[in-house]
């Protein structure tokens, strides 16, 4: 800032009027550039609409079996079910989860309507069962069993499904244990290779 000392050629009244009108320009410069700094300094809070909040417990309760749901997803009402039943030659078939839209009787052969829940067509059935969770006491070598096929977890273990999505839309299994040497590890081995948790196995109520 420049200040005019006192010089003998102007007049002081003049010399003082210069001096105020250039602290007053100075003054005036330095109050943005004061501002810049203390929004420089001070923490700033960005919103963003648009990002949606993850809500966890949201996400969690989704993944939750509902009302009526077992550990695995599924209620009475759903039904595993075969166009025909699994052959004693084949280790092994995919089995569909459907809902009964008409019940076998004469007039249809025996054969049960069934709205497959993979993909919603309807399929005509000449086998059913109801199936619950096995216990320790279902564990046996020969024992018919019915297990998901979607998810696989450590060591290639098919482990159960995770949502209700998982497990009305990705596949199942029907198959025979064959080999209970490794339940101290939480499996068993059916249809002669495949490891399957102990938690993923479901056995026939009815058929």
């Amino acid at each position: 800032m420049e200040i005019i000392v006192n010089n003998p050629d102007i007049p002081e009244e003049e010399t003082m009027k210069a001096n105020v009108m250039t602290a007053k320009r100075y003054l005036i410069l330095s109050v943005p550039i004061f501002m810049l700094f203390i929004w420089a300094c001070t923490p700033q809070v960005v919103l963003r609409p648009n990002i949606p909040i993850l809500d966890t417990h949201a996400v969690e309760t989704a993944m939750a079996p509902l009302v009526g749901q077992d550990a695995h997803f599924l209620t009475a009402t759903d039904f595993f079910f075969m166009e025909e039943p699994l052959p004693n030659s084949s280790s092994w078939d995919l089995v569909f989860l459907g809902k009964v839209i008409q019940a076998p009787s004469i007039q249809t052969d025996n054969q049960a309507q069934m709205l497959r829940v993979q993909d919603g067509s309807t399929v005509w059935a000449r086998w059913l069962a109801t199936t619950r969770i096995a216990t320790a006491a279902d564990i046996s070598l020969g024992k018919t069993v019915i297990f998901y096929d979607g998810e696989w977890g450590e060591g290639d273990v098919r482990i159960p499904p995770k949502s209700n999505q998982d497990a009305r839309s990705l596949a199942w299994i029907i198959s025979r244990i064959t080999d209970t040497s490794e339940t101290f590890r939480g499996y068993v081995l059916c249809g002669g290779d495949m490891k399957v948790s102990l938690k993923n196995l479901r056995v026939i109520v009815t058929q």
